[in-house]
């Protein structure tokens, strides 16, 4: 997923500390974040790659994983459930 979208996972650090961005975005609505859940994705994004990530190496599964993990709260149960199949 982050190959397709095309984020560098040396950038996506910068967009996960500001909690915004394009990618940050487009990673959400890949994850099933509706347009109007987007900044409080963002927020959290930020304040788990804050809490977990920040100045860890991680694999480009680890930063999805926590990614997906951060968008569960703010997508519908239907995109849910086509992304745990």
């Amino acid at each position: 997923l982050l190959t397709v979208t095309g984020v560098q996972t040396c950038a996506l650090p910068i967009y996960l500390a500001a909690g915004h961005g394009e990618y940050l975005t487009s990673l959400g609505t890949l994850l099933g974040v509706p347009a109007h859940q987007q900044p409080a994705y963002g927020e959290a994004a930020q304040s788990r790659y804050a809490r977990d990530l920040d100045g860890a190496a991680h694999t480009p599964a680890a930063w999805l994983s926590v990614l997906n993990e951060t968008a569960r709260p703010f997508r519908s149960d239907a995109a849910d459930l086509a992304l745990e199949r």
